[in-house]
């Protein structure tokens, strides 16, 4: 896959907008996976995933578009007013996630800001992280990163031993059932985002999907267009009734 145009542009006629019969996928989560210190700041760690309902379903692609839009990702402040510090990239600096032996150089490498299809760690699939970069993609930094044709992938199949008698595989870091990065839950990990502790995250993608090996025929590739994260999670009623009257509290006590 030379540029996402081409991709998308190849698959377009062939491809559902919204989960088909299959209903191959129930939406984007993140998760608050760690908070550890770093050079003397503490950092939030995030992990954002695909989530499906079979362990067949496969993730291939998470990308920005000219023809489904573009893919933004940002750090915010604790209330979400404002943008946050910059994505925590480590010394090195790697795109896609790091492998054992840089995370036994530097054990802070493992909290980089990465992204992948389906590992935390390159050594955890079988035949290598296939996790690959489009043209144009250098990652994200700064408080906030957009691109409008890029983004990183995966291919659907793969022929495991280069022998054309053989069948063609599904990589097993892209199904949503593979347990080799020792998550048993039916989801894929698209990305690590770092921040400073007690700040948010948030972003829009478009990511391609297939459903199970079997299912469809063809070249079943299914887009969802504009997924949406958001870390922050505003106050509810009671929240703010506590804060009003805590308010009051304080004012009577200054009089």
């Amino acid at each position: 896959m030379r540029n996402l145009t081409t991709w998308i542009g190849a698959v377009t006629a062939s491809a559902a907008f919204a989960p088909s019969a299959w209903a191959v996928y129930t939406g984007i989560s993140a998760h608050l996976h760690a908070t550890v210190p770093i050079g003397g700041q503490s950092y939030d760690v995030y992990r954002l995933y695909a989530n499906f309902d079979d362990p067949g379903d496969r993730l291939v692609a998470v990308f920005g578009s000219p023809m489904l839009g573009p893919m933004t990702l940002q750090t915010r402040n604790s209330n979400d007013t404002a943008p946050g510090s910059a994505f925590y990239n480590s010394p090195l600096d790697r795109i896609t996630a790091p492998s054992a032996a840089v995370i036994g150089l530097d054990p802070n490498e493992q909290w980089d800001t990465f992204v992948t299809i389906g590992v935390s760690v390159t050594d955890q699939s079988p035949y290598g992280d296939m996790t690959y970069l489009t043209p144009g993609f250098t990652g994200i930094s700064g408080t906030s990163t957009t691109y409008t044709n890029g983004g990183w992938y995966t291919v659907p199949t793969f022929d495991h031993d280069t022998n054309p008698s053989t069948p063609d595989i599904p990589p097993p870091q892209t199904l949503a059932g593979w347990t080799g990065d020792g998550d048993s839950a039916l989801r894929v990990l698209i990305m690590q985002l770092t921040v400073r502790a007690g700040e948010n995250i948030r972003g829009t993608i478009n990511i391609d999907l297939f459903p199970p090996m079997g299912q469809g025929g063809g070249f079943p590739v299914i887009h969802q267009p504009f997924q949406t994260f958001n870390t922050y999670v505003a106050p509810g009623p009671s929240v703010l009734a506590l804060l009003a009257v805590a308010c009051v509290r304080g004012q009577r006590r200054r009089r």
